[in-house]
């Protein structure tokens, strides 16, 4: 290390120079400044540091930001260059092509100061990144790459381009037409290499610049950067991480407290990383007599002081502590301040040498892959590294022996071409052979639906576990593949397994359990429970066992489990603040950490309370964070959390101690949101709430109270532990629909609704005469406030509506929202023009040129737009994104007439999956069908039909799911259905009035995914809901 820390000494005058050039120009009254180093040392943390003292400053603002920036001075990064570790190494070279470093002493793992060989070169890395929009579609910009190949990084202009779009696409619904294109890629004078770009298509332009600033961080990023090396064809270092470790990393003191409990004693502890208990603890001795010694010779007072161990034990971040005592110290200042200074000993640093984890690591090699094989020959076994960082893969015990699976003191070993490794097993004089098993994927064995982002469930949910099988205080469940459904009883010290179908348990566990908080059922049927609160463990009961298996040492109760696809168990330790894993094709029971410190917080690097678990495909880890009210996301490897809902993420949903998480499919998270007694989904829309809506606690169907765990069955049912009132509930999916943005039920031919509707929306909120209504398919409804000029909105079970105020709205009649949740609202009154928001935004784009009020908007599964212009008695249509405003005729020729190519003062319009146009041609007293590709008109209902019913100026359109007809017949103030045998009125027949069974020319409707029916009902300004009572497909005759 010497030699490393003599490059910085030797280029001294070389940082002087290059320090003082800086100051001098900086500023006219720094014209004499100097720079001097001071002094260069080595740190603990195998860093260097340089301080240094600036005199003759005359404009020190000047002078310090020009200090701070000369880091980033082409002269100042040469300089730096040549004192690199490894700044002599050949790559390429022989069989060691790339092992840098001083002699060949120092070459051998593990030995000397330097544990960290660089193999391969650097890796590439961005050094600056800038962009901005330079219009409303375009964004530009530029980044610079450090110890890239240039070819390289022209051989991967594609693998960029996807990359950066895919990332774009999925930032935000508005941006799911943007691309990324590299405009150039060029070689700069300071060796870095710089992509210039630009991006078009971003709807979302403040989401897409946030985008592009962290792509760079994103995995799939790195990988491409990392094939872009100097030195890209050395088997180490052609991944993300070009820096490995050889004979395992020194030890090193992280943490050191130490202080006086009285005028005799000091107690302290230190911490120390990279070290291995066993060999910590055998140089107990040696610490007591190197600290006692510093401390004996740092003052005459404080030559009989001793000092003595207390306690040496591991940590959940893989770190050791010693706890110790001082006693007989007659100047406790200068005893403190050698207790914290003996550390940086070279005595202490000798010991320290002899605890390292793999100390005697003899031999190396890496997979096809890049991932290292060690031999940890004092270990008595052989480690290797994978996407989750090292693991033991031969002789887990570390406990050295002559059975077949065990090693004493292995020194060499080597592959064979199909992966089976052979060991020089030296302390047994022999050669062993361990045979690859074959690689496996463990799938995910909970049911992960593919969810539309319109799927709605019924809110009344049904009991499938009540008290006796759930206990009192019920935390876990858990729902297999199969549709097996696994419930903890903590107070019975049961798990409870229900197989598909089953309403009485087909198996209990119970032997030697005390309070299990939560169950884990892999694909294969073992099942993993936790029995940590008393016992400290986590069980294993293997498919048909009648005993377990300890598989993981726990300090307390595991509240969250998930096993990953690499077989890996991870626990959320709730009461310790932490998270831990372990892999399970090994024999050991202790773990590592994976998030969290011993204590609680709500730094990005603690939890307070974690619960519910989820690790995706990149082994990315989510939490629950109960306390801190937030989901975290640990990437893999990190300690470091990205708040990604709750507090600290902007824009996402306000929760109260989340407790469980999961996925579906699409990648949507689903999350139980405990203290607001509720379940929550997102999508493209954003979070709703899904269940207990209301968030007052409650123990009818449709409430919760204290929900705790959950799990979909394959069907996308749900269901949800609720802690307080011990039971297990059933919410029954109602509609999953993909392709539209609103609900289309299926009914029977008997289907009918309440004739008494309820109101859902009155002139003191809606304004007076109101005509549009959508209702998306997760049953939001919107209403336009022709008054205000507004839009209200209702999310699912809220009777408080949302005012949402568009810049220069004037008097719309109708809206649409799409499957991504753009909203398209009329605007034709003042403005002449159809107008789109991006879903949560107020940012407008004119999408569609119109010469009248559109009374009727819809967009059908082509993307084709479509607007009713009474007035002009015509409906126009318009492809969206197509590069144009200006639409083209769909129906009508522009004058007030019944013949098949005209119309007469059209309102509602609707578009089936054949793109067939459905018009309700009000003063005509007609249902016009345009057919695909047409503009002649066939009348299907009214006026010049064979159909038996008489129609008075209609208004409103819909159709079912089966294809049926829902009119509103608004000068008959009522709804009309058609069925297989004629027409049937199902709401307002009775005639006008304002009675709740009556309507007064209504004029639009909708339906919700539980087949209720919302009217406007235009004269009595209000909003009426109709709700389904009957539909068992019975015989039923139309009228």
């Amino acid at each position: 290390m010497q030699n490393f820390i003599n490059t910085y000494i030797a280029q001294k005058d070389s940082f002087e120079s290059c320090f003082a050039n800086q100051l001098q120009s900086s500023s006219p009254s720094n014209n004499k400044a100097t720079w001097k180093v001071q002094g260069i040392e080595h740190l603990g943390n195998d860093e260097c540091q340089v301080s240094y003292t600036c005199a003759g400053v005359g404009d020190q603002s000047s002078a310090l930001t020009c200090l701070k920036a000369t880091p980033n001075a082409d002269e100042f990064k040469t300089i730096l260059g040549k004192c690199s570790h490894s700044s002599d190494a050949k790559a390429g070279a022989g069989k060691n092509a790339g092992v840098s470093g001083g002699s060949d002493a120092d070459h051998k793992a593990g030995t000397g100061d330097n544990k960290r060989i660089i193999i391969g070169g650097l890796i590439p890395a961005i050094t600056s990144h800038t962009c901005s929009s330079s219009d409303s579609d375009t964004i530009n910009g530029c980044f610079n790459i450090s110890h890239a190949d240039l070819a390289s990084l022209k051989e991967q202009q594609a693998s960029f381009e996807s990359c950066f779009t895919k990332q774009l696409q999925a930032s935000s619904p508005s941006n799911n037409n943007a691309t990324w294109k590299v405009q150039g890629i060029e070689h700069l004078a300071n060796d870095d290499c710089q992509v210039s770009y630009t991006c078009t298509g971003a709807g979302d332009q403040t989401s897409a610049v946030t985008c592009l600033k962290a792509t760079p961080n994103a995995d799939e990023f790195k990988t491409i950067l990392g094939k872009c090396s100097h030195s890209s064809d050395a088997k180490v270092g052609t991944g993300d991480n070009k820096r490995i470790i050889i004979g395992g990393l020194k030890p090193a003191v992280t943490s050191h407290t130490c202080s006086s409990s009285d005028s005799d004693t000091i107690n302290g502890c230190f911490n120390i990383s990279n070290v291995d208990l066993t060999l910590l603890t055998a140089q107990k001795d040696s610490f007591e007599s190197c600290f006692t010694k510093q401390l004996q010779a740092s003052s005459p007072s404080n030559n009989k002081a001793t000092w003595k161990v207390q306690g040496i034990e591991h940590l959940a971040n893989d770190e050791c502590q010693v706890s110790y005592t001082c006693t007989g110290a007659g100047d406790q200042p200068t005893a403190l301040t050698c207790l914290k200074a003996t550390p940086d000993a070279d005595e202490f640093k000798t010991i320290l040498g002899k605890c390292s984890h793999s100390k005697g690591g003899d031999d190396v090699a890496l997979d096809g892959d890049g991932y290292l094989f060690i031999v940890d020959s004092s270990n008595n076994r052989i480690i290797g590294s994978g996407p989750n960082g090292f693991r033991c893969i031969i002789a887990c015990g570390s406990t050295r022996g002559s059975a077949s699976n065990q090693l004493n003191n292995p020194s060499t070993f080597s592959f064979d071409s199909y992966g089976n490794i052979y060991v020089t097993d030296q302390g047994n004089s022999r050669v062993q052979k361990f045979m690859l098993i074959p690689s496996i994927t463990y799938p995910l064995s909970f049911n992960q639906p593919n969810f539309c982002p319109s799927t709605t469930w019924y809110t009344d949910a049904i009991t499938f576990a009540n008290s006796s099988i759930a206990g009192s205080g019920i935390f876990g469940v858990f729902i297999s593949i199969n549709n097996t459904v696994y419930v903890a009883n903590k107070v019975n010290n049961a798990i409870y397994v229900f197989l598909e179908g089953s309403v009485i348990p087909n198996r209990s566990i119970t032997y030697g359990l005390s309070t299990p908080l939560n169950v884990y059922a892999t694909l294969y049927g073992d099942v993993y429970i936790d029995n940590g609160l008393n016992n400290g463990r986590v069980d294993k009961w293997a498919v048909n066992a009648n005993t377990s298996v300890n598989v993981m040492t726990i300090p307390t109760a595991c509240e969250g489990f998930f096993i990953d696809t690499s077989n890996t168990l991870y626990c959320s330790i709730t009461l310790n603040h932490q998270v831990v894993k372990k892999w399970l094709n090994d024999n050991r029971t202790t773990s590592t950490l994976v998030a969290g410190t011993s204590s609680g917080g709500s730094s990005a690097t603690q939890l307070l309370y974690p619960c519910g678990l989820y690790v995706d495909a990149q082994y990315n880890v989510y939490v629950t964070d109960c306390g801190n009210n937030r989901v975290q996301m640990f990437t893999s490897g990190q300690l470091t959390g990205i708040t990604k809902a709750g507090n600290g993420a902007t824009g996402t949903i306000t929760l109260n101690c989340p407790h469980a998480i999961t996925f579906d499919a699409n990648s949507y998270m689903f999350l139980v949101d405990t203290n607001n007694n509720r379940v929550i989904g997102s999508g493209p829309y954003g979070f709703r709430c899904l269940f207990g809506c209301t968030t007052i606690a409650g123990s009818s169907p449709s409430q919760l109270n204290a929900p705790r765990d959950f799990g979909f069955d394959s069907y996308g049912n749900l269901f949800v532990s609720e802690q307080y009132n011990n039971r297990v509930q059933k919410f029954i999916i109602a509609s999953n629909s993909c392709s539209l943005s609103y609900s289309q039920p299926t009914f029977c031919y008997n289907a009918l609704w309440y004739s008494n509707a309820s109101t859902f929306a009155s002139s003191s909120t809606i304004g007076i005469l109101p005509y549009g209504i959508f209702i998306n398919g997760i049953n939001t409804v919107y209403v336009p406030n022709r008054v205000s000029n507004t839009i209200l909105s209702w999310p699912q079970g809220s009777t408080t509506s949302t005012s949402n105020i568009y810049s220069n709205s004037s008097n719309p009649y109708s809206l649409f929202m799409s499957i991504t949740g753009e909203i398209y609202i009329d605007n034709g009154y003042s403005y002449g023009r159809v107008d789109k928001y991006n879903f949560d935004t107020s940012n407008r784009v004119t999408v569609m040129n119109v010469n009248g009020s559109c009374y009727g908007l819809f967009i059908d599964i082509s993307n084709n737009l479509y607007c009713s212009i009474k007035n002009r008695h015509q409906v126009a249509k318009l492809l969206l994104n197509n590069g144009t405003t200006i639409p083209t005729i769909a129906a009508g020729n522009g004058s007030a007439g019944s013949l098949s190519n005209m119309l007469n003062s059209p309102q509602g319009i609707y578009v089936d999956s054949n793109l067939n146009l459905y018009i309700a041609d009000s003063a005509n007293n007609r249902i016009q069908l345009v057919q695909a590709g047409q503009l002649d008109g066939v009348t299907i209902v009214g006026n010049g039909s064979s159909a038996n019913i008489t129609l008075n100026y209609p208004t409103g359109i819909v159709l079912d799911a089966n294809g049926y007809l829902f009119i509103v017949d608004s000068y008959n103030h009522r709804i009309v259905a058609s069925c297989s045998t004629g027409f049937r009125c199902i709401a307002g027949c009775s005639g006008g009035g304002s009675s709740s069974s009556q309507l007064s020319f209504p004029q639009s409707m909708a339906f919700d995914s539980y087949a209720n029916i919302y009217v406007t009902d235009r004269n009595n300004s209000r909003v009426q809901q109709f709700t389904l009572q009957i539909s068992n497909c019975s015989k039923f005759v139309c009228i």
